[in-house]
């Protein structure tokens, strides 16, 4: 996700390692202030990346994991879930578990 959208500076910004090593390409939100998961997905069929990075650190919406994993699956790649912003409202039960829609977390 786009650090300027509420994503974090591990998942490829360019002052970090990742962004250094890897060809990041980020996703980002819409109008309405979601995942723009058309643009998502329009991306990933052009780039066709290995992984794509679920996670954020100061995104405020509930990610779509089943999309996330069906975007991931229609190119052949992993999905990668940064869930450490989230993983204790998702053990309370208030937050959607990705988990199960994840490659590895």
């Amino acid at each position: 996700m786009n650090l300027a959208h509420g994503g974090h500076l591990t998942h490829g910004s360019p002052v970090n390692f990742s962004g250094k090593l890897y060809n990041i390409v980020p996703y980002g939100i819409d109008a309405t202030g979601h995942i723009d998961y058309a643009d998502l997905e329009k991306q990933a069929k052009e780039h066709k990346p290995k992984m794509i990075i679920g996670g954020f650190s100061a995104y405020s919406g509930v990610v779509d994991w089943a999309k996330m994993r069906e975007i991931a699956d229609s190119i052949g790649a992993y999905l990668f879930v940064d869930m450490a912003h989230v993983a204790g409202l998702v053990a309370a039960g208030v937050y959607p578990n990705p988990v199960p829609h994840a490659s590895f977390t």
